[in-house]
């Protein structure tokens, strides 16, 4: 069997097995090797052309060009001058091919016809840029250029098909380019018509593996795997399976049946090819649809080339639509994307003010809060400081202590009596009024002798004392051998520094008032009640309480003696007063030095609030009240408040607090009003756990709504580019 030796553009020059040319003998050869040197003049003059030049020599003739000089248009005259062997109804076939066929732009077409002639010749148009096979000698080509070369030659196919002709032999050699690059398919030489069952042989990689059986009957599919190979070479530069290791097996193989049982055994044995798969440019469609056409099993490869055609169509119709359905699926991700960021600023925004105005309503609360305590504790200090004040100006008494301060406890009868007597009026009134009793009333004389005590007390009576603050009220410590001899009694109403009870073992204190002689001359002792701290503020620890819990907040009351050491530069020694982990019973179970280690140096503000009391402290005491300066808004509260207690109990009163603050009256006191700031931004965490909760289930309808859109859509365009009926899935 003898393949077609040249094509419409240019005549065969003998190419070797490897390159795809089938020869028949060694004379053949020879014949073809003769045929190298071009001849200068052409065979023959055909009536109504110029010829020009040679444009290719082949086993049977000689391509020339000429100009028609009726019109001046270029077109290729075929001459057949080599007949000794030549196949007259096989070039004759392909000149009747050619005239079927003259109709479709996508095939060379036939201009005339010389079979009477000698030698014999047809005339065609004449294609400028030579065959796809030449353009690939620069290199593959990009693949919107393959694609649209390769429409072009499946347009021929169709065309031929539909007019029952198979080619038989489609390669980039019989794929010629106009002017415009647009191909032309050429060379029907081993064309066959549909119902023929004579076999026609293509050429080595670019053939069906079915069609290299001497016995295939012609097949649409083989000119879909034709296809499939061009297309592939096109968009990687060689056809599929060739390999210099393939090319070697089949020249070392002499007899032709024998090549063509080993081409099979390359296309059935080897890896299928996938270098397409790495092409730049190639899409998923694509390079499925090469897949598909390069099938080795017929029945999974397209059926015909309008199949194929149409695939091409579907791909070409979703790359089209792939920019709407980009802008479909990222138009919808961005507004969402935007509504989401601008939703959420939104919520964060209007969650932070919110907050803000939740905390600033709460310190301001706070704020409200503490005054009230500082004051109400003012005023029962006031109401106490005025009590005693009746009692030291009681006569008896100063002449009671002129004239039994020197005598044992028990001759003391007239200052027990007195005593006695005002004491029980004062606690009859505090029960009256539901408040705590005094935890003890004493008298110290001008030298600091304890010379009463109720209740008495054996460890505190007729012991020393003019080294209490509550004695010389100079708000200074001593030791008790370490006195200056300057120190004498208080001469105004005074409330102490907080001390340790030697009778009680607890942290006291005690206002006093001097007790002046019958004369009013001199101070001749000094009259003082002691109370714990918890005692003084447990008129008020239930009232605030229930008004916090009245606002869903649970509020703690601190107790601070905020002692100025350098006012000029807000230095200050801070005790513990009262506190509601700051009980007596813990303390009665540490050593004393524990106690005072505990109190002084552990249970201590933190400096930057420590500044701010005593700032404060300094500016109320010097009447810069809230109504003549609006700066202590900035004082007298503290959003990040940290609780001393913290420092002994993380567990409870960890982390951080609002809270508020206020002097107490002309004390050294700093009374302290807080509550947490995570249970203030409780309702407002609550407001922001919903709201993202809704906007969460916002976004997912809206997703949900928007999925379902593209599913329907998809289907659609699915169907439509599918033509309705879905191909036969790939292996």
């Amino acid at each position: 069997m003898v393949a077609a030796n040249a094509t419409s553009g240019q005549a065969d020059d003998g190419k070797s097995v490897a390159e795809g040319t089938w020869v028949q003998s060694d004379a053949d050869r020879e014949r073809s090797r003769g045929l190298s040197q071009r001849r200068e003049h052409p065979p023959a003059s055909v009536p109504g052309y110029q010829i020009k030049d040679s444009l290719g020599e082949g086993a049977y003739g000689s391509v020339w060009l000429a100009t028609e000089l009726g019109t001046g248009k270029n077109v290729a005259i075929k001459f057949y001058t080599q007949r000794r062997g030549l196949d007259w109804s096989l070039l004759n076939r392909e000149v009747e091919k050619l005239a079927v066929l003259y109709t479709c732009r996508n095939i060379v077409g036939l201009i005339a016809v010389g079979w009477d002639s000698d030698p014999p010749h047809y005339v065609m148009e004449y294609l400028e840029n030579g065959s796809l096979s030449n353009l690939l000698e620069k290199g593959p080509l990009s693949a919107k250029e393959a694609g649209r070369i390769g429409r072009d030659v499946l347009m021929a196919l169709v065309h031929a098909h539909g007019s029952g002709i198979l080619h038989c032999d489609l390669k980039p050699a019989n794929i010629l380019l106009d002017k415009n690059l647009e191909a032309r398919l050429a060379d029907f030489g081993q064309s066959r018509l549909s119902h023929e069952q004579h076999h026609a042989l293509g050429t080595l990689f670019f053939m069906a593996p079915e069609q290299a059986d001497i016995n295939a009957v012609p097949d649409a599919r083989w000119d879909v795997y034709a296809w499939g190979a061009v297309l592939y070479q096109a968009l990687t530069g060689e056809p599929p399976y060739r390999s210099a290791a393939n090319e070697k097996r089949l020249a070392d193989t002499q007899l032709a049946e024998r090549r063509l049982e080993t081409y099979q055994q390359i296309l059935r044995n080897d890896p299928r090819p996938k270098a397409h798969w790495r092409t730049r440019g190639v899409d998923r469609r694509l390079a499925e649809i090469i897949d598909r056409s390069l099938q080795i099993d017929p029945n999974l490869r397209f059926p015909n080339a309008q199949a194929v055609l149409d695939a091409l169509d579907a791909r070409t119709r979703h790359m089209t639509n792939r920019p709407l359905l980009t802008l479909g699926i990222a138009a919808p991700i961005a507004l969402l994307l935007v509504i989401g960021t601008l939703a959420n600023n939104a919520m964060s925004a209007a969650v932070r003010s919110a907050q803000d105005s939740l905390l600033e309503r709460a310190l301001e609360s706070d704020a409200v809060t503490v005054k009230i305590l500082a004051r109400s504790i003012e005023r029962e200090l006031e109401d106490r400081t005025s009590e005693l004040r009746k009692v030291a100006e009681d006569e008896r008494l100063a002449e009671a202590i002129e004239k039994e301060a020197g005598l044992p406890w028990e001759n003391r009868v007239k200052l027990r009596k007195v005593l006695g007597e005002w004491k029980s009026l004062v606690d009859e009134a505090r029960k009256r009024q539901n408040l705590e009793p005094d935890t003890s009333w004493f008298v110290d004389d001008a030298e600091g002798w304890q010379i009463y005590r109720d209740p008495y007390e054996t460890k505190t009576v007729d012991k020393n004392y003019r080294f209490r603050d509550y004695f010389h009220g100079r708000r200074i410590k001593y030791e008790k051998d370490q006195v200056p001899a300057d120190v004498g009694p208080i001469r105004e109403p005074y409330v102490s520094m907080a001390y340790l009870s030697e009778s009680a073992n607890a942290y006291r204190v005690a206002i006093s008032v001097p007790i002046f002689s019958s004369t009013r001359d001199k101070v001749i002792g000094v009259l003082a009640r002691s109370m714990s701290l918890e005692q003084l503020l447990a008129a008020y620890k239930p009232q605030i309480q229930a008004a916090g819990k009245t606002n869903q907040v649970e509020r703690t009351i601190a107790l601070f003696d905020a002692h100025a050491t350098n006012p000029a530069k807000l230095e200050a020694t801070f005790h513990l007063l009262d506190h509601p982990w700051l009980s007596d019973s813990k303390l009665e179970k540490l050593p004393e030095a524990e106690r005072t280690r505990l109190v002084e140096e552990v249970l201590q503000v933190d400096t930057n609030h420590a500044r701010q009391m005593i700032q404060l402290q300094a500016r109320v005491n010097t009447g810069n009240t809230p109504e003549k300066g609006f700066e202590l808004a900035s004082l007298d509260r503290s959003l990040d408040y940290q609780d001393p207690v913290s420092n002994v109990d993380g567990e409870r009163y960890g982390g951080t607090w609002l809270a508020a603050f206020w002097p107490v009256g002309k004390t050294d006191w700093i009374a302290v009003v807080q509550e947490r700031r995570s249970t203030a931004k409780h309702p407002i965490q609550q407001m922001e756990l919903k709201l993202t909760q809704y906007m969460r289930l916002g976004l997912l309808f809206c997703c949900g709504l928007i999925g379902s859109l593209w599913y329907f859509i998809f289907r659609v365009l699915s169907d439509q580019s599918r033509g309705n009926k879905p191909l036969p899935r790939t292996t």
